[in-house]
């Protein structure tokens, strides 16, 4: 029989052999983002701990994620936006509470030491936190009162 023009059209290709199993210790790939997860954790906690009827306290998430490109980065750059601000930011009479969200494994950048001393200077609080409760914690310390318990 006479082959088709699609048959004509594609290259003859060598069969493939069988995909061995990968090693899943030297995989390259992320498995989930833990700080990602905790961000959106503690998020769900202080919008219950803090909402915003809270006679005392307003409170933000700052977005500060990695930049898409040089261009993205350039032009936060140009609008004054810091490398290593905190992942939090809580106003509480008066007092500026600055926290830091760490994954278990995750470490404090040179950027992010440098602005911890910078909002110490200030007359700021820094503070970092690997877990809801450790950010409850940080609350409690500063005298907060909580609308919701974990």
């Amino acid at each position: 029989s006479r082959p088709t023009k699609a048959e004509k059209a594609a290259p003859e290709r060598a069969p493939r052999a069988p995909r061995q199993p990968r090693d899943p210790s030297k995989s390259k790939r992320k498995r989930g983002n833990p700080e990602h997860q905790l961000q959106i954790g503690v998020r769900e906690y202080l919008d219950l701990a803090l909402p915003p009827r809270h006679p005392d306290v307003w409170w933000t998430a700052i977005d500060h994620a990695n930049a898409a490109s040089r261009m993205t980065g350039a032009l936060r750059k140009a609008r004054g936006v810091k490398a290593g601000i905190p992942d939090l930011h809580i106003l509480y009479r008066g007092r500026s509470i600055w926290i830091e969200l760490k994954a278990p494994r995750g470490s404090v950048s040179l950027e992010q030491k440098d602005v911890h001393l910078a909002i110490e200077k200030a007359g700021g609080f820094w503070h970092e936190a690997r877990s809801r409760e450790e950010v409850r914690d940080i609350l409690l310390g500063h005298g907060i009162r909580l609308m919701a318990h974990l």
